[in-house]
């Protein structure tokens, strides 16, 4: 009990001192990329694109409520920054538990308490791929090891099984806000009708992107090249020490039969995950933007290498202890390497990471939004113009005068049948959403889709 204490204790202050340094650093403004949309999402209460991250909109929903005095922006930015302490808490919490002494370690839970853990793992699991889909690899490797491990320690009925599966099934709750939202279209901007079957199949899956792929065009994946350059950020982001302490528990699992599992079951996700995202991800990595967006998804990995960093370097300093003695030494020595691989990561990364007086893209976005007539009827093409401007006019409320259509979005087939009651200056003509192909898609001229009753239109194309 007083190693679990130790381990509360140690979750909480690397959680706190993770949020203390987050918190002065988030941007107060809107930044690039699907932020001003997932805002926008949330301050609307509508559907973000596939495959709608509901979990996300209704905690940013919260966060806007909670945070009034805050900028819609700041407000879901600070909310990014808890989630991010919380996060680093849990890694902390998973290497204490894995690296732990034998009788709090998680293989030697009693049945009740691994079974506790076992469905808090279930509601987790539901919970995740409420968010972030690629996760599913991840779930898709952990719950036979879950199973596994309770039949091991008898602790596998049907009870059990029944138990875990309302738990998992009850993770997915928050999928529920999408066909609500969608059936009331009380939001003025949301993405795709989730009212039918088919609809939230659609969007769930990424059908109009591309399922477990990043984009809707097949590019082509050099799936050696794509883990090479994986490699190469591990070794930049990550610093070699990092991973030669995973390494280190890899070669520890071969001997220490009580963290084999675990680390062997941390080594196989991040491997498998690794070597799929490489064979989906249909991006050009030469192109430095469509880079930055693959780089996000290495995260996923990133944080199962860390996890193994601190166990090797646990189980290291178990081992001297063992065999050389001077307990106190090798702990500060521990305790010394582990505040020296931190400082060297913020110490990179805090210029680039500190975002707090970054606010181009808003200014950009101000910048352009007051530069148009009155009543201007505005088509946009891309997020960078798009989402910037959706969400200084629906969250901020700019230029009310305004009607934003996107171009893109306006050739699938829902797109007017759901948004043209919030856009009743305009009048949408002709045949929208024509399919040539299932991965492609074009539509009328601008001429035969839509005329308006405004008077002195001013329409504005952005690329």
């Amino acid at each position: 009990m007083r190693a679990i204490g130790k381990c509360w204790t140690l979750t909480g202050a690397t959680a706190a001192c993770v949020l203390a340094l987050y918190l002065p650093r988030v941007p107060r403004a809107v930044s690039g990329g699907d932020s001003g949309e997932l805002i926008t999402a949330a301050c609307e209460l509508g559907v973000a694109h596939p495959p709608g991250y509901p979990l996300f909109t209704i905690l940013a929903s919260l966060a806007l409520l909670l945070l009034p005095a805050a900028t819609p922006a700041h407000a879901v930015n600070v909310l990014c920054a808890v989630l991010g302490a919380l996060a680093s808490g849990a890694l902390c919490y998973t290497v204490c538990r894995i690296a732990g002494p034998g009788p709090g370690a998680v293989l030697a839970e009693v049945v009740d308490e691994k079974k506790k853990f076992a469905l808090l793992g279930a509601l987790c699991c539901g919970l995740s791929l409420c968010n972030q889909h690629t996760l599913v690899v991840y779930v898709l490797i952990i719950i036979p090891w879950a199973l596994l491990q309770l039949y091991i320690y008898k602790g596998l009925c049907f009870s059990a099984i029944v138990s875990l599966s309302v738990c998992f099934l009850t993770g997915f709750l928050p999928y529920l806000y999408l066909p609500i939202s969608s059936y009331l279209n009380k939001a003025r901007w949301s993405w795709g009708d989730q009212t039918t079957l088919n609809g939230l199949l659609t969007h769930l899956l990424r059908a109009e992107y591309g399922t477990f792929s990043l984009a809707k065009s097949e590019g082509k994946v050099n799936l050696v090249k794509m883990l090479q350059v994986q490699c190469n950020h591990c070794v930049v982001d990550l610093s070699v020490p990092v991973l030669i302490l995973s390494l280190l528990a890899l070669l520890h699992a071969l001997f220490n039969r009580r963290c084999r599992a675990l680390v062997c079951l941390i080594a196989v996700m991040v491997s498998v995950y690794s070597v799929f995202f490489a064979w989906r991800a249909n991006l050009d990595i030469e192109n430095p933007l469509l880079l930055g967006v693959v780089e996000r998804f290495w995260l996923q990995a990133d944080a199962g290498v860390c996890v193994l960093a601190g166990v090797g370097l646990n189980l290291t300093v178990c081992m001297l202890e063992r065999w050389l003695g001077l307990r106190s030494v090798w702990n500060v020595g521990g305790w010394l390497i582990t505040a020296g691989l931190l400082s060297h990561t913020i110490h990179l990364n805090q210029r680039e990471c500190d975002q707090s007086r970054n606010d181009v893209v808003e200014r950009f976005a101000r910048e352009l939004i007051f530069s148009f007539p009155e009543s201007s009827l505005v088509l946009t093409k891309g997020d960078l113009p798009g989402n910037t401007l959706r969400y200084l006019h629906y969250c901020q409320g700019l230029r009310p005068d305004l009607s934003l259509i996107d171009q893109e979005m306006m050739t699938y087939s829902w797109y007017v049948p759901k948004l043209q009651q919030h856009l009743p200056g305009v009048k949408f003509l002709g045949e929208f959403g024509i399919q040539l192909t299932p991965k492609r898609r074009i539509a009328s001229t601008l001429n035969s889709l839509f005329s308006t009753i405004y008077t002195g239109l001013y329409l504005c194309a952005l690329a």
